[in-house]
């Protein structure tokens, strides 16, 4: 599954394909860049209890609902280019 705070959809991925790199490098990229998106915001703007430092990575396993506030304006999605990228490796 791919999944991050960067997705406004959750994306399901062939679970039997465990040896297809994609399967841990797709989803580690959005989780990549929502850090990135999140570590940019202001402080005020961060999702509650994130502070520098605070690394716990299962927190980008999930979108907005998960952090218990509202998307910060301007937050850029990325569903149209993981679509893309999931149906170039799969094809």
């Amino acid at each position: 599954m791919v999944t991050a705070p960067c997705l406004k959809y959750e994306y399901l991925i062939d679970p039997t394909d465990r040896s297809h790199p994609a399967q841990f490098i797709v989803p580690r990229r959005y989780k990549d860049i929502s850090l990135m998106q999140i570590e940019a915001l202001q402080n005020d703007k961060k999702p509650p209890g994130w502070y520098v430092g605070d690394l716990d990575m299962s927190r980008l396993d999930h979108g907005w609902d998960e952090f218990g506030c509202a998307v910060p304006a301007g937050w850029k999605w990325y569903d149209d280019e993981v679509q893309g990228l999931l149906k170039a490796r799969w094809n």
